[in-house]
């Protein structure tokens, strides 16, 4: 499973990238919304975009909107993540297409769930 991990902290992104290379997921990095498109242009094709949802230069609710014009039909599943305080009140009022969030810190547990969740893998959790 091919995984996009766009997030700007570079030690989250860095430790969330080794831990799913651990799980066996190929990985993507990229740090901000610009950077993600970037290596979506570059005919990359992802099962799964885990997506921060404040970032500079391009936030991820402002990269899911354009998304949505590069994958008009196959979409890949989204998981959000994100420190917010009411995730679900947050995410109501950006109204993107997400199939999944978790909260930062992440419980890596939780996300190993989620992920199983969402590709369809075994979680051995």
């Amino acid at each position: 499973m091919n995984i996009l991990l766009i997030e700007d902290d570079y030690l989250v992104r860095t430790g969330l990238g080794m831990v799913l290379l651990e799980w066996g997921y190929s990985v993507t990095g990229a740090k901000n919304g610009e950077d993600a498109l970037k290596g979506i242009h570059e005919n990359q094709s992802f099962d799964l975009i885990i997506c921060d949802i404040f970032m500079p230069e391009l936030s991820g609710p402002g990269l899911l909107l354009k998304l949505k014009k590069i994958y008009p039909q196959n979409f890949p599943k989204v998981l959000v993540m994100s420190a917010v305080k009411n995730p679900d009140e947050f995410l109501k009022k950006i109204e993107v297409k997400y199939d999944a969030f978790i909260p930062k810190p992440i419980d890596f547990m939780h996300l190993k769930n989620v992920l199983a969740n969402l590709l369809g893998t075994k979680s051995n959790a």
